[in-house]
Protein backbone atom coordinates (compact mmCIF):
# COMPACT_ATOMS: atom_id res chain seq x y z
CA UNK A 1 0.00 0.00 0.00
CA UNK A 2 1.24 3.50 -0.63
CA UNK A 3 1.60 5.72 1.10
CA UNK A 4 -1.37 8.75 1.27
CA UNK A 5 -1.30 12.20 2.48
CA UNK A 6 -3.55 13.26 4.78
CA UNK A 7 -5.50 16.80 6.26
CA UNK A 8 -4.87 17.50 9.74
CA UNK A 9 -8.21 15.83 11.59
CA UNK A 10 -9.10 15.73 15.68
CA UNK A 11 -10.61 12.25 16.78
CA UNK A 12 -12.14 11.50 19.92
CA UNK A 13 -12.07 8.44 21.95
CA UNK A 14 -13.52 7.31 25.25
CA UNK A 15 -11.35 5.09 27.81
CA UNK A 16 -13.00 2.41 30.22
CA UNK A 17 -11.44 0.72 33.12
CA UNK A 18 -11.02 -2.57 31.52
CA UNK A 19 -11.17 -3.44 27.59
CA UNK A 20 -14.53 -5.64 28.11
CA UNK A 21 -16.42 -3.48 30.65
CA UNK A 22 -19.88 -2.86 30.28
CA UNK A 23 -20.55 1.06 29.52
CA UNK A 24 -23.87 2.36 31.34
CA UNK A 25 -25.55 5.29 29.69
CA UNK A 26 -24.47 6.99 26.62
CA UNK A 27 -21.93 9.30 24.59
CA UNK A 28 -22.38 12.02 22.58
CA UNK A 29 -20.60 14.08 20.77
CA UNK A 30 -20.59 17.31 18.75
CA UNK A 31 -17.97 19.29 16.59
CA UNK A 32 -17.90 22.79 15.99
CA UNK A 33 -16.64 24.19 12.30
CA UNK A 34 -13.33 26.43 12.61
CA UNK A 35 -14.27 28.95 9.75
CA UNK A 36 -18.11 29.91 11.56
CA UNK A 37 -17.47 28.52 14.93
CA UNK A 38 -20.83 27.30 14.58
CA UNK A 39 -21.84 23.56 16.77
CA UNK A 40 -23.12 20.93 14.63
CA UNK A 41 -26.31 18.96 16.86
CA UNK A 42 -25.44 16.66 19.53
CA UNK A 43 -24.85 13.12 17.79
CA UNK A 44 -25.46 9.51 19.91
CA UNK A 45 -21.83 7.72 19.44
CA UNK A 46 -21.86 3.93 18.70
CA UNK A 47 -20.81 2.02 21.75
CA UNK A 48 -20.49 -1.67 20.72
CA UNK A 49 -17.51 -2.85 22.58
CA UNK A 50 -15.21 -4.96 20.81
CA UNK A 51 -12.06 -6.40 22.24
CA UNK A 52 -8.91 -5.39 20.77
CA UNK A 53 -6.75 -7.57 18.61
CA UNK A 54 -3.38 -8.98 19.06
CA UNK A 55 -1.58 -9.39 22.51
CA UNK A 56 -4.51 -6.47 24.28
CA UNK A 57 -6.98 -8.62 23.33
CA UNK A 58 -6.08 -11.61 24.65
CA UNK A 59 -4.65 -10.16 27.56
CA UNK A 60 -8.28 -8.40 27.88
CA UNK A 61 -9.56 -12.18 27.55
CA UNK A 62 -7.56 -13.32 29.87
CA UNK A 63 -8.33 -10.88 32.75
CA UNK A 64 -12.47 -11.65 32.24
CA UNK A 65 -11.98 -15.44 32.41
CA UNK A 66 -9.45 -15.58 35.05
Amino acid sequence: MTRRDTGPFSLPGISRPRATAEIGGRAEARTREVETGRWTPWQELDLDVQVPEGEEGREAAARVRG
